[in-house]
């Protein structure tokens, strides 16, 4: 699997613990966590700080919008993204 885009927040969605798990059974090559509070969102949902821990060594780009030109894809290399708006 080259990118997974993995629901974080709770709720209404698995929560950090679950996507940790969901990312680290699957072993994308890139993972990019969604659906998680910012401070333009008031749904009763977590922050992205949480699975973030979880992770470990992360690469933040401080984007809303990529393209595959920005992830160097490696095949033997696992990354793991998250991408703060």
């Amino acid at each position: 699997m080259e990118v997974l885009l993995v629901p974080v927040g709770g709720t209404y969605t698995v929560d950090a613990d679950g996507a940790a798990r969901v990312v680290n059974s699957l072993r994308p090559k890139v993972a990019i966590p969604m659906h998680f509070k910012t401070d333009k969102c008031d749904l009763p949902i977590a922050r992205v700080e949480g699975f973030l821990e979880k992770m470990g060594k992360v690469k933040k780009l401080d984007v809303s919008e990529w393209t595959t030109s920005i992830i160097p894809f490696c095949p033997r290399a696992s990354k793991r993204l998250a991408m703060i708006c």
